[in-house]
């Protein structure tokens, strides 16, 4: 089996297609409309609810002073992605 963790509209186009099949979303509630049918981890015994993840990625090499003009750059908007973002796992869990 082949696996993945990722955001819905990562895969949204595979899943219209029948290329991928979600087993399950780890968000509190079901997602709306057209995905309402996919369980949670909740639903199915795991007691997991993650929020998206975000990174900035740059080349290999860059310098202090970029890093820096980059890193300045993107302070205002850490808030924005960091709420309701937060990753919990009350329990411990396995995938088999």
């Amino acid at each position: 089996m082949q696996a993945v963790i990722g955001d819905v509209s990562e895969v949204v186009g595979f899943i219209r297609s029948g290329d991928v099949r979600v087993l399950l979303v780890l968000t509190e509630d079901r997602l709306p409309g057209e995905f309402s049918n996919i369980l949670t981890a909740g639903e199915q015994g795991v007691d997991v609810v993650a929020g998206n993840w975000r990174g900035l990625d740059v080349p290999k090499g860059i310098s202090g002073e970029e890093s820096a003009r980059w890193s300045n750059a993107v302070q205002p908007v850490i808030p924005l992605f960091l709420m309701g973002s937060a990753c919990r796992i009350t329990r411990p869990f396995s995938v088999s």
